[in-house]
């Protein structure tokens, strides 16, 4: 009987100090996910969910794909098909088709009201930075395809202040910018309005005039990116 009092003493004793242990270091980092409100939490979870989901399509797809490729290598196969497939996937995934689909639409606007007396008129204004948030807040949050007042939005687009208007792939946009995002219109809302998202880090501007008007829309229509595609220094690395 001693024996057995004495393992268990000794287990809880353990325990209790890896308790202890646990508490101190935690006491050490903090609770960072306790500064977030329920509805925050909630959204992360899910946005992890979609992720895990669409990794596990993709390795999906991928074997799907390697299998093709295995099959016309044998033989019994059509390489041809197989390589156009492949491009026409490579040419949607690099914005150089046209597509459609739900998601959401921005429009950012300058603020019609006028600074007062020798005060800044930086948050009256839709700035370059603003669009770029917003874009890379989208892409975040899932979108499968961007554009800016019809621009296309790509991996080399630019998007930069010069004077009074922005730039995006080398093209003079001036307000009212309109931004059209397609993937899925909740999950695309939802990023923009989490805690510390776009609308949170617009508001300043919001209070000054400055509009940013949000809608879902069942069916956009982007056009494919019209820009130069040419690498003029970047060349496949040698296998």
């Amino acid at each position: 009987m001693s024996g057995w009092r004495f393992i268990l003493s000794l287990g809880c004793f353990i325990i209790g100090i890896l308790i202890a242990l646990q508490f101190e270091q935690q006491e050490k980092v903090g609770f960072p996910l306790a500064a977030y409100r329920p509805v925050d939490l909630i959204r992360m979870v899910k946005d992890s969910e979609r992720t895990r989901g669409e990794l596990q399509t993709q390795v999906e797809q991928l074997r799907a794909r390697l299998a093709e490729y295995e099959f016309a290598r044998s033989g019994r196969g059509n390489i041809s098909r197989v390589l156009l497939e492949e491009l026409e996937r490579a040419r949607l995934e690099a914005g150089l088709v046209p597509v459609h689909g739900p998601g959401i639409r921005v429009i950012l606007d300058d603020s019609k009201q006028r600074p007062r007396g020798g005060e800044d008129d930086y948050f009256y204004l839709v700035h370059d930075v603003d669009l770029n948030q917003l874009v890379n807040e989208l892409w975040g949050s899932g979108a499968e395809a961007i554009t800016i007042n019809g621009q296309r939005v790509v991996a080399n687009s630019a998007i930069r202040c010069v004077g009074p208007t922005i730039l995006v792939n080398a093209k003079r946009l001036g307000p009212p910018y309109r931004v059209d995002a397609i993937g899925d219109p909740d999950t695309l809302a939802g990023g923009l309005k989490m805690r510390g998202g776009f609308l949170d880090a617009m508001a300043v501007s919001i209070r000054h005039g400055v509009s940013a008007l949000m809608t879902k829309e069942e069916n956009l229509e982007l056009p494919a990116y019209g820009g130069p595609m040419t690498f003029h220094y970047a060349s496949p690395l040698a296998r």
